[in-house]
């Protein structure tokens, strides 16, 4: 019987895990992501401006907005953490003996 419950803790550590691996990931993707996604808007205007100047007009200025970049990055995280929540909820609610069989 200690050992079916010491499985069962077991399986709630792996849902804590499966949430915090989810978080991580979710943050290094928004992290990167936001980070290509300015690189392209940098290279946009760099191609807009030149295109611009060549007209005869005045280019635009890319701006730097905190408030979008940090919501790409926690945006991210949250819908990461989202997505692994249903694992870890339906891996906490297994009996450890089914939760188990796969490892």
């Amino acid at each position: 019987m200690q050992v079916v419950a010491e499985l069962e803790q077991e399986v709630r550590h792996r849902g804590v895990a499966n949430l915090l691996e989810a978080a991580v990931l979710g943050l290094l993707g928004g992290v990167l992501g936001t980070a290509l996604g300015w690189t392209a808007a940098l290279g946009m205007s760099r191609v807009v401006n030149r295109y611009l100047a060549a007209q005869g007009l005045v280019g635009v200025e890319l701006g730097f907005p905190a408030l979008v970049l940090t919501g790409g990055v926690l945006g991210s995280t949250i819908l990461a953490l989202l997505a692994g929540t249903l694992p870890a909820s339906r891996a906490s609610r297994l009996p450890a003996r089914e939760a188990m069989e796969g490892v």
